[in-house]
C-alpha cells in the first residue's frame, strides 16, 4: 500500500473504533474530524514536500532550493540585513 491509501486506511479504522467504543445505550454517535495530511506533492533534496495547492508547494519548493544555494555558497543574512531589505519593498 501507498503512504497515502495507508494513512485513508488508518482514519477509516480509527472511525470504526470510535464509533465501537460509544455508549450502547447511546442512539446517536458524535462524529469524528480526521484530519489527514496534505498530500505528497514532492520530494525536494530528499525531504517529502506536501502541499495542498500549488502556490504552497511552489513556496516550500523554492525555500528549499534558495536556502540550499544560499548554504553553498556561504551567502549569510543578518535579521537586520533582513528587515533593510523589507523595508524598501
Amino acid at each position: 500500500m501507498t503512504g497515502a491509501i495507508k494513512i485513508a486506511a488508518l482514519a477509516v479504522a480509527g472511525l470504526a473504533l470510535a464509533a465501537c467504543a460509544t455508549d450502547s445505550a447511546s442512539s446517536t454517535a458524535e462524529p469524528v474530524a480526521v484530519e489527514l495530511p496534505a498530500p505528497l506533492a514532492a520530494i525536494v533534496l530528499g525531504e517529502e514536500v506536501r502541499a495542498s495547492g500549488a502556490a504552497a508547494m511552489q513556496q516550500i519548493v523554492l525555500t528549499r532550493l534558495f536556502d540550499r544555494f544560499a548554504e553553498e555558497q556561504g551567502i549569510v543574512a543578518t535579521c537586520a540585513e533582513i528587515d533593510a531589505f523589507v523595508d524598501k519593498l
